[in-house]
């Protein structure tokens, strides 16, 4: 995960980190049944990141995810892995990003608000907070969406992206001072920073969604 993390910083979609993780690498000894238990979920979502979702790439994901079918697939694999281990935090995060992804809002919230009661101290907390964010925007509930986008972007391991998403919340909450301070922050991590690098980190299969962002990134003054 945290491969993932750097890809996006230095200006790559999180899914271009998953042909590098090796997940198909994992030895076990078949012997030790009690470790093969314990592993047996993370191998299952391992697969998926390294699987299912480099199938998301070779189908078109890195210009905009084209087939749904691929990121349905490999949602089925992730709710496989979370009811292997029901308390498998970053299986449900992962699931509420896929969803996010998709458009599936309440699945969204349900499935991130389990990642975040399970691992409160996550390090991923960032990631948990700014995909709440982002789905509260799009239920109508602007002020919550900036309040949790401000929580994500105080989080120690949180990158540039974040400060995308904190703009974009605390625009639609009206409040549009803090907005612009947030874009000056991604202007300072980033320098150059377009629409499109936002949408290539997350790619929505929701055009109503894409245009209500893209619209608020253009009224900040972001650059397509």
């Amino acid at each position: 995960l945290m491969v993932i993390v750097h890809f996006q910083r230095i200006g790559l979609p999180p899914v271009a980190a998953f042909p590098f993780s090796h997940a198909r690498q994992f030895r076990i000894d078949p012997g030790d049944q009690g470790v093969f238990r314990k592993l047996l979920p993370l191998l299952r979502f391992a697969q998926v990141r390294a699987g299912r979702l480099q199938r998301c790439i070779d189908a078109g994901l890195l210009v905009g995810w084209v087939d749904l079918q691929p990121l349905v697939d490999a949602l089925d694999e992730i709710e496989h892995s979370i009811k292997l281990n029901p308390n498998f935090a970053m299986g449900h995060y992962s699931s509420a990003f896929t969803r996010m992804i998709i458009g599936d809002h309440q699945g969204t919230e349900t499935a991130v608000g389990q990642a975040r009661r399970l691992s409160p101290y996550d390090l991923m907390s960032f990631a948990m907070l700014a995909t709440q964010a982002v789905n509260a925007a799009f239920s109508g509930n602007g002020e919550e969406a900036a309040v949790l986008a401000n929580r994500a972007a105080r989080q120690p391991n949180a990158h540039y992206h974040i400060n995308a998403i904190a703009a974009f919340c605390n625009a639609v909450a009206q409040r549009h001072d803090i907005a612009r301070q947030y874009v000056e922050r991604l202007a300072k991590a980033h320098p150059g920073y377009r629409i499109e690098d936002y949408f290539r980190a997350f790619p929505y299969r929701n055009g109503a969604m894409r245009e209500k962002i893209r619209k608020e990134f253009l009224k900040l003054g972001l650059q397509e």
